[in-house]
């Protein structure tokens, strides 16, 4: 039986502080001119200013105080704010767009002959209850996390690959699961030549499912793993019509669970849509799944577990939408979306099914969606006639003009919600309502 539905539509270490490195840093702001007119590309804008602001690309409009300091080693710099006085502004000519409601600190830390240099940034303004509030005095107190030392990783590497020799073929799946290599299939789809070779001696490879990690830290992936088969039919040495082979393999995608919010998790594999498995005919024994003898008198049973399903098309990059629809420069990025909400605003999904669906208790739904309109706005998702709302996306400061390249092209709405329902045949619809006006230039994905 199964109890719950996940439907996506899409090395912390914690350690104590350095107490040999603590001290106090005291900040305040020059506000005399508290707003400057730049340049971008031949129109005029006005930003937020104090002295000795710095500006980056990421944010060109939000002014940056920026402070670095000697470190006794290569821990992390932690800020606590001490106190802090705010004073209030009324700017109507600055944008603050995309504005947080609280202080938000950058920590860094880099070496420099022998010396190792914390560095420490942060905007010092708030947007709160739609009114500028300005750092006028802070004082923040700096301390150290201790850092523990990580090994490198090892340079030991396999010196022979696995498949340097014998009979090889590759084969292709499309998701994780229980796969069988009958006869036929090795014989007319792979080509093997089954009437003259010893299935004792077939052998499975292949390495862990998912994209590999980005996380230099990450263990290695060198050469392919051996898989256990479960070989039907080959004590006799020949491989006979009726004998198979049974083997697992993970997917090109990959769920994970989240143990902290106790629900799983899906990475789908952004640059291929296969994972792959290769068989090789050598002249040594393969390796076989193994007996185990049966436990009597288990303590916990099992009736039912956790299912999921995920739907995430990948038919749209924003990035590339930007550049081919408007005519900006192309390019592409990591996050994919599917439907395009714009002429068309519900878009209907019935392919959920849960068979032995337990529904005496609720189903959780995490959905997300980028939204591009000059308003905050959400999207509405039903199950099963049952509806809920997103959260709120922030506003887009223009949809089309000049400086649309630093400015963001849309913002993220997700849901995270449970459902009750009565039965397994999950009907999901997907509403983006105008959220001002039919024809405001709103769109979504």
């Amino acid at each position: 039986m199964k109890n719950i539905l996940s439907c996506v539509f899409l090395v912390l270490l914690f350690s104590p502080l350095m107490a040999n490195t603590p001290f106090s840093l005291e900040i305040e702001p020059d506000w005399t001119q508290p707003s400057q007119q730049i340049l971008v590309g031949d129109q005029p804008f006005n930003r937020l200013f104090f002295k000795g602001a710095f500006f980056d690309e990421i944010a060109p409009y939000q002014p940056l105080y920026y402070h670095s300091f000697p470190l006794d080693g290569p821990g992390e710099p932690i800020v606590q704010i001490t106190s802090v006085e705010y004073e209030t502004l009324q700017l109507t000519n600055v944008s603050t767009e995309n504005w947080p409601a609280e202080l938000q600190f950058n920590t860094s830390v880099s070496k420099d002959r022998g010396q190792y240099i914390g560095k420490i940034s942060f905007m010092p303004a708030i947007l709160e209850g739609g009114q500028l509030k300005v750092v006028k005095r802070i004082q923040l107190n700096i301390t150290q996390r201790k850092t523990t030392f990580i090994a490198p990783r090892s340079a030991v590497f396999a010196e022979q690959s696995v498949l340097r020799d014998g009979q090889l073929y590759k084969m292709a799946v499309t998701q994780a699961g229980v796969y069988k290599l009958t006869y036929n299939f090795l014989k007319e789809e792979l080509g093997v030549d089954v009437d003259n070779i010893d299935p004792r001696n077939i052998q499975l490879y292949t390495n862990l499912g998912g994209m590999a990690s980005e996380r230099p830290s990450s263990e290695l992936r060198d050469d392919l793993k051996e898989l256990s088969i479960l070989a039907v039919g080959e004590a006799d040495g020949s491989f006979n019509t009726t004998d198979y082979l049974l083997f697992y393999t993970q997917g090109p995608d990959q769920w994970s669970y989240d143990q902290a919010n106790e629900r799983f998790s899906f990475e789908k594999n952004i640059y291929d849509n296969e994972h792959y498995v290769f068989l090789k005919v050598g002249s040594q024994l393969g390796r076989r799944i193994s007996n185990r003898p049966h436990l009597d008198n288990a303590q916990i049973q099992f009736d039912d577990f956790t299912d999921r399903q995920v739907l995430e098309e990948e038919k749209v990059n924003l990035h590339h939408f930007w550049g081919e629809t408007l005519g900006k420069a192309t390019g592409s990025g990591k996050i994919w979306y599917g439907d395009h909400f714009k002429n068309l605003r519900t878009y209907s999904y019935d392919n959920f099914q849960f068979p032995n669906l337990i529904t005496d208790q609720p189903i959780q739904v995490n959905a997300r969606m980028a939204l591009r309109a000059e308003q905050r706005s959400r999207f509405t998702l039903s199950v099963n006639g049952t509806s809920a709302t997103s959260t709120l996306a922030n506003s887009i400061f223009r949809l089309s003009g000049p400086n649309d390249n630093i400015n963001n092209f849309a913002n993220s709405a997700t849901l995270n919600t449970t459902f009750n329902v009565t039965s397994g045949d999950i009907a999901i619809e997907v509403d983006y309502p105008f959220p001002s006006s039919n024809g405001d230039g709103s769109e979504a994905w």
